[in-house]
Formats: structure tokens, C-alpha cells, sequence
């Protein structure tokens, strides 16, 4: 029996200062699970505010989407890359 995909959770995690400026780009996961069920159970314990020191807090977004929606997602940000002139 092979696994199946019926949601991607796609975690973004950001670090901002105390002053509001935030550390470098973001950095996004990704992750496959069966339903979307699961994927929902795992994102709402996923999502928050971290503390990481006095002037650095790390928070956490997380979201599911189905495997079509990425998929569109996707195939919609290559051909956007693809109409981008190209740098010489």
C-alpha cells in the first residue's frame, strides 16, 4: 500500500527584535500528511510566539493546504519566474 498525500502543512517561521525589525528572510517548511485532519491537529500546536532571549522573539505560522492548491501554487510561481526577464 502506498502512503498517500491529502494535505501539505506549510510552516513559516520568523525572527523579529524588540525594535520590530525582522532577522533575515524567513524561513518556510513543508510537510506531507494523509488528511487534512491530521494536518490541522499538527498546525494549531505548531503555531505561536517563542522567546528566544530578551530582544529576539521567533514566531511560528502554520497552515494546510490541499495537495491540488499546491500544486496550482506552484505551477503559478514558475511561470512568473519564467516571465521575469533574465539578468546578463
Amino acid at each position: 500500500m502506498e502512503p498517500t498525500t491529502g494535505a501539505i502543512l506549510v510552516v513559516g517561521h520568523f525572527i523579529v527584535s524588540v525594535f520590530q525589525y525582522q532577522l533575515g528572510n524567513p524561513v518556510f517548511q513543508k510537510t506531507s500528511y494523509p488528511t487534512m485532519e491530521i494536518c490541522q491537529q499538527y498546525a494549531a500546536q505548531l503555531r505561536g510566539e517563542f522567546k528566544l532571549d530578551n530582544e529576539f522573539t521567533m514566531y511560528k505560522q502554520a497552515n494546510c493546504i490541499t495537495v491540488e492548491d499546491w500544486n496550482k501554487e506552484m505551477r503559478r510561481r514558475q511561470e512568473l519566474q519564467n516571465q521575469q526577464p533574465q539578468k546578463e
